[in-house]
């Protein structure tokens, strides 16, 4: 059975978005053999999410994005590591938020709504939207209610909104797909595979026969003894990462993409956003830029 949460656009419908910046890129050299991973650069791990049975990795993969811009803006602010801000600066963002804006019919959303809900909406934190009934319950039926919807959110969301959605044209170069996670603080993509190509562990490969298409943000690469690869947290939580490597430390366990995801074309083109600076309406911000709060 074809299931899937990253709908594909049809063939050539980007090429007819003339609206859409291109992301152009520096043309600084990769080094793969030093790599790049946005925990290093932050200073701190990013909290994995778990989108259980429903379809919402599109919600999921733009929300960890969306959760990276602020919190470098926050480690620059504050000129600290992300491992040292006070928790209630690090609250996560909401996958509930933006998938259910962007759902279809069956499931799934494209990739591209995701990144337009942040910058035409915004972005709201977990514990206002929250993506799961419960502790460690969520499905298709929460993740797709609107209920949560009212004026205040929507005013609160505006102070996350991006700039603008930029497209990167690249599903076969990886070496492109290094150069914008570099420069962007991550990308925001999919994958096509299934289930029985290893998927559940640390190096999968390319499928032989496509089950369904995964939305991802990618926030690292490197290159190893297999080769050259981009890493994700993915949106399935850290069970499957137990016994990856035994007693690693939180967070260590990265999914990689390696090359051949790249050759056998099974890659989307990626999108980053541009953040821009919004009025600071939020409760939260309010809190954090009180110089007499515990919270700074």
């Amino acid at each position: 059975m074809f299931f899937t949460g990253a709908r594909p656009r049809p063939v050539g419908y980007f090429a007819s978005q003339t609206k859409m910046p291109v992301f152009g890129g520096s043309g600084v050299p990769i080094d793969w053999d030093k790599g790049w991973d946005i925990r290093n650069y932050l200073g701190g791990n990013i909290p994995f999410k778990n989108q259980k049975i429903s379809l919402s990795c599109v919600g999921q993969a733009w929300s960890y994005y969306a959760w990276v811009k602020q919190m470098e803006e926050l480690t620059a602010k504050y000129n600290k590591p992300l491992n040292e801000l006070r928790k209630e600066m690090v609250e996560e963002f909401s996958a509930k938020a933006i998938y259910s804006q962007i759902f279809l019919a069956g499931g799934g959303a494209y990739v591209d709504a995701g990144g337009r809900v942040l910058v035409n909406w915004g972005e709201i934190e977990e514990y206002k939207v929250p993506s799961f009934r419960k502790k460690d319950l969520t499905d298709e039926e929460w993740m797709t209610d609107r209920e949560w919807m009212t004026a205040m959110i929507s005013k609160l969301a505006k102070v996350y909104r991006g700039a603008s959605l930029h497209i990167l044209r690249t599903q076969t170069n990886i070496n492109t797909y290094a150069e914008a996670i570099m420069e962007n603080l991550g990308v925001v993509g999919g994958v096509a595979g299934n289930n029985h190509s290893g998927w559940g562990s640390e190096r999968p490969h390319p499928p032989d026969e496509i089950e369904w298409y995964h939305a991802l943000y990618f926030g690292a690469f490197g290159k190893d003894e297999r080769g050259k690869f981009i890493a994700t947290p993915n949106s399935w939580g850290d069970l499957l990462r137990k016994d990856w490597v035994q007693g690693a430390p939180p967070g260590y366990g990265w999914q990689k993409l390696y090359e051949d995801y790249f050759t056998a074309e099974y890659m989307f083109d990626p999108f980053t956003y541009v953040d821009k600076l919004n009025p600071m309406e939020n409760d939260f911000v309010k809190i954090i830029k009180d110089k007499n709060s515990p919270a700074v």
